[in-house]
C-alpha cells in the first residue's frame, strides 16, 4: 500500500466543530502536501480507542489502523495498534509515568513477547522537567509562556540507542508535527506504528 511505503509524514490536529468533544487528526504526505489519512479520538471517558482512516478529507474511509486503549487512564497509558483489516496486531506502546515525570518515555514492544523494540523520550530533560512542574507556584507562573515551548521526540533503536527518527512539532498556530524515521536503515520501525504513537504523543501527552 502506497501511504505506508513512506519514512516522512506530517501530522496536524483538526477540529470539524469548535465545540466537538472529539481530537481529530489529518495524517498528509510532506512532500506533496496531499492529505492521505484521517483520524479521530474523543476528548473525555475511559479506555478511549483511536480509529484511523485512508481518507484525503475529514471523512470515514476504509479503515487502516485501530490503537486500542488498554488503560483506564493516558497518565498510565498502553495501547495495542491493530490492523484493522487483518485483526493483526502490530505493537504495543507502554507510557512509563514514573520515569515520564521527569522526562517523558515511551516504549515501543513486540505484540507477542512483549519485548522493547523502540524507545521513544522527549529529547530535552530541562524543557520536559519545567513542562512537568507547570503546577509549581514559581513555575506556574509563567504558565502562559511555558505552553508554547516546543517538545520534541526522538526514536532510539533498544539495543544500540542509535537514534532512527523524530518527531518535532512545527513553530506553528495549533499542533502540526514532522514524523521522519528516514535514518531507520534496518526498517526496525512499521510505518503504521510509526504513525500511531505519533498521533498518540499528541493525545496521551496533551502536548
Amino acid at each position: 500500500m502506497a501511504i505506508w511505503n513512506k519514512k516522512r509524514y506530517g501530522i496536524a490536529q483538526r477540529h470539524r466543530r469548535q465545540l466537538t468533544l472529539q481530537e481529530a487528526y489529518q495524517i498528509r504526505d510532506p512532500d506533496t502536501n496531499q492529505n492521505i489519512l484521517w483520524s479521530k479520538r474523543k476528548r473525555w471517558g475511559l479506555k478511549t480507542n483511536i480509529m484511523v482512516w485512508e481518507s484525503e478529507d475529514t471523512t470515514e474511509g476504509r479503515e487502516a489502523l485501530l490503537i486500542r486503549d488498554e488503560a483506564i487512564l493516558d497518565a498510565f497509558g498502553k495501547f495495542t495498534v491493530i490492523d484493522p483489516n487483518t485483526n493483526e496486531e502490530l505493537a504495543i506502546f507502554k507510557r512509563h509515568w514514573l520515569r515520564s515525570l521527569v522526562r517523558e518515555k515511551w516504549t515501543i514492544r513486540d505484540p507477542k513477547t512483549y519485548e522493547e523494540i523502540v524507545t521513544v523520550q522527549a529529547r530535552s530533560l530541562p524543557i520536559s522537567l519545567i513542562r512537568n512542574l507547570r503546577w509549581l507556584p514559581i513555575i506556574n507562573y509563567f504558565d502562559f509562556f511555558i505552553q508554547f515551548i516546543r517538545l520534541q521526540w526522538d526514536f532510539l533503536e533498544r539495543q544500540t540507542g542509535k537514534k532512527i527518527g523524530f518527531f518535532d512539532r512545527k513553530f506553528t498556530i495549533g499542533d502540526n508535527y514532522i514524523l521522519d524515521f528516514s535514518e531507520d536503515t534496518a526498517n526496525i520501525l512499521d510505518p503504521r506504528v510509526a504513525v500511531a504513537l505519533g498521533i498518540l504523543l499528541d493525545t496521551a501527552e496533551a502536548r
